[in-house]
C-alpha cells in the first residue's frame, strides 16, 4: 500500500486530512482572536455565520468574543441546530407578543369599547308624575321647584304637627298625604287636610334624605346607607338596598330607576321595582345634592365638582368645576345647567360641553395661567355665563317659564331672565335666605332667617302675605293643590291654605 501511495505522487492523508487546529488562546471579552480563514464563528444572538477573523457579528453587531470557532462542516451542523433553536425562540416570542396584544386589546375593549346594554328596568315609575303633588324635594327631575297647577293661597294656618326634633329633610306630598322624615329616624305619613297620623315607621338611623314618591311607593335613604322602599299607604317595607355608605342626599326616581348619591361620592342607580343595583359610579367627593335627570344624563353636585354621568351606564361623561363650591342642586333647562356657588354667583354651564383632547389637569392649569398673563388665548370653557346675585352663598332656586328665582345669604331674592340674565325684580328680605325659593302658580314663596315666610307676586315681587315661621335651613317648602307644607326649624310642620 505504501508503494501504491508513493507511486501516485500524492501526499499522505490528502483525501482525509483534518482541518487545521484553531488557536483559541486569548479568546475572551476584549481579547484578540486568531482564527483560520476556513473557520466560522456562529453569533450566539442572531445565529449568523461569521468569518473566523471577525470580532463582531455582521448581522447584529454583537461581540463574538467567547464564541466557539468551528470548521465549516461542524459549523453547518451547529448553525442548523442554532437555527432551529432560534426559530423556536422566535415563535415563543411571537406567541407571547400575541398574548400580550390580545390582553391589551381586551382591556381596551372593556374600558373604552361600547358599553354592555342593561336590561330595561322593571317599572317606568317617576317621581315627577304626581299631578297636583310635590312628590320629591325639588318637585320634578329637572329640579325646577315649580308647581304650575298650584292655586293661590292666603297663608292661613290649617294645622301643624310637632315632631320634637329639628327637620333635616323637606316634606313630600300628594294631594292626599304628606310624608316627613325626622332627625330621630322616623318616617311619618300625615293626612294632607287634617294632619292626622296615618302611619309611622322607625328607620335604623337618623334621616337627612327627603322622601320621594313614585306611584304607590315611598323611597328614602338613611345615614347608615340603607335606601328603603315603603308602601305609601301603610309604610310596609317592600325592599332594602345597601349602599355601603351614608345617604344624606335626597333621591329622585326617573324611568323606573332610583338615583341617589352617597358619602363616598358614588352615585347609585337602583331598580325602583326590585331594589337591585343597576349601576354604581366610582368614588369622589361626598354627594349631598339631589340629582337632576335628563334623557341621557344624571347630574350631581359634590363640593367644587359637578359630575355628569351617562344615564344608561353610569359612566362619567365630564366633571365641571365650581370655584368656592356649589351650594345648590343642579337645575337643568334644555341643554343648560344652572348651579349656585358659595361666592354668590350663579353659573350657567353648557351641559353638552366636553374638554378637547388632552385638555386635562396640568395642561388646563398651565393654559389658564398663561391666559391670565395674556400669553395665550382664552382656554376652552363650559361656562356660558356667570351672574352675580349677591355677596353671600346662594340657596336653592326655582325656574318657571323662562324666569329664574333665587335667594341668598344677603337677604336678596332675585327674579332674572334665564336667556339674558337681566333682572326682572329684586326683593329684600329682613335677613338671610337659607331655604329654597319655590314657585306655585303665580306666587313665589321664600323664607328668611328672621322667622318670616313670604308669598311674593311672581310678576312684580310685591309681598302678598307673610306667615311667622322659621323655615329649617336647607329645606324646601312643598306646594300642592291643597296647600303649602313648611318644615320649621323647631321641628314643627306647618300646613298653610
Amino acid at each position: 500500500m505504501a508503494a501504491a501511495v508513493a507511486a501516485s505522487g500524492r501526499e499522505p492523508h490528502a483525501l482525509h486530512s483534518m482541518p487545521p487546529a484553531v488557536d483559541r488562546a486569548g479568546v475572551g471579552e476584549g481579547a484578540g482572536m486568531s482564527f483560520d480563514d476556513s473557520a466560522i464563528v456562529a453569533c450566539r444572538f442572531c445565529g449568523r455565520a461569521n468569518a473566523g477573523d471577525r470580532r463582531r457579528c455582521e448581522g447584529c453587531w454583537s461581540s463574538l468574543a467567547g464564541a466557539a470557532s468551528m470548521d465549516p462542516v461542524s459549523g453547518e451542523r451547529a448553525l442548523r441546530a442554532l437555527g432551529r433553536n432560534q426559530r423556536w425562540r422566535q415563535a415563543a416570542k411571537l406567541a407571547l407578543l400575541a398574548l400580550v396584544a390580545g390582553a391589551a386589546g381586551l382591556w381596551g375593549f372593556v374600558t373604552f369599547g361600547p358599553e354592555r346594554a342593561l336590561a330595561p328596568a322593571t317599572t317606568n315609575l317617576s317621581s315627577s308624575a304626581t299631578t297636583g303633588g310635590w312628590s320629591m324635594a325639588s318637585h320634578d327631575i329637572s329640579n325646577t321647584r315649580f308647581a304650575a297647577e298650584a292655586p293661590a293661597f292666603s297663608g292661613v294656618l290649617r294645622w301643624q304637627f310637632k315632631t320634637g326634633q329639628p327637620f333635616l329633610a323637606s316634606p313630600a306630598a300628594t294631594t292626599d298625604a304628606v310624608f316627613i322624615a325626622t332627625a330621630d329616624g322616623r318616617i311619618v305619613a300625615l293626612d294632607a287636610l287634617t294632619g292626622a297620623t296615618r302611619w309611622e315607621m322607625a328607620m335604623s338611623s337618623p334621616v337627612n334624605s327627603t322622601p320621594s314618591i313614585a306611584g304607590d311607593t315611598l323611597y328614602v335613604g338613611s345615614r347608615d346607607g340603607r335606601l328603603v322602599a315603603l308602601d305609601a299607604a301603610n309604610g310596609a317595607m317592600r325592599w332594602v338596598y345597601e349602599a355601603e355608605a351614608a345617604l344624606t342626599a335626597a333621591s329622585v326616581v326617573a324611568g323606573g330607576e332610583v338615583y341617589i348619591g352617597d358619602g363616598d361620592g358614588r352615585l347609585h342607580a337602583v331598580d325602583a321595582g326590585t331594589g337591585q343595583r343597576r349601576w354604581r359610579s366610582g368614588e369622589g367627593q361626598w354627594i349631598d345634592s339631589l340629582p337632576a335627570v335628563t334623557e341621557h344624563y344624571v347630574v350631581v353636585a359634590a363640593d367644587e365638582d359637578v359630575r355628569v354621568f351617562e344615564r344608561e351606564t353610569g359612566k362619567l361623561a365630564v366633571t365641571l368645576h365650581v370655584w368656592g363650591g356649589a351650594t345648590t342642586d343642579p337645575v337643568i333647562i334644555g341643554d343648560r345647567l344652572y348651579i349656585g356657588s358659595s361666592r354668590g354667583t350663579l353659573l350657567v354651564f353648557d351641559l353638552d360641553w366636553r374638554p378637547p383632547f388632552l385638555y386635562r389637569d396640568l395642561i388646563a392649569e398651565l393654559w389658564v395661567r398663561a391666559y391670565i398673563w395674556r400669553a395665550a388665548p382664552e382656554p376652552p370653557t363650559p361656562i356660558l355665563s356667570e351672574l352675580s346675585i349677591g355677596n353671600r352663598r346662594l340657596a336653592e332656586m326655582a325656574v318657571a317659564e323662562g324666569v329664574l328665582y333665587i335667594g341668598g345669604g344677603d337677604g336678596n331674592v332675585v327674579a332674572m331672565d334665564v336667556e339674558t340674565g337681566e333682572s326682572r325684580w329684586r326683593y329684600k328680605a329682613g335677613s338671610g335666605v337659607e331655604t329654597a325659593t319655590v314657585v306655585g302658580g303665580d306666587a313665589v314663596y321664600t323664607g328668611a332667617t328672621d322667622g318670616v315666610f313670604s308669598a311674593l307676586d311672581r310678576a312684580t315681587g310685591a309681598i302678598r302675605w307673610q306667615f311667622p315661621a322659621m323655615v329649617a335651613a336647607g329645606t324646601t317648602p312643598a306646594v300642592t293643590g291643597n296647600g303649602i307644607y313648611i318644615a320649621g326649624g323647631d321641628g314643627t310642620l306647618y300646613a298653610l291654605r
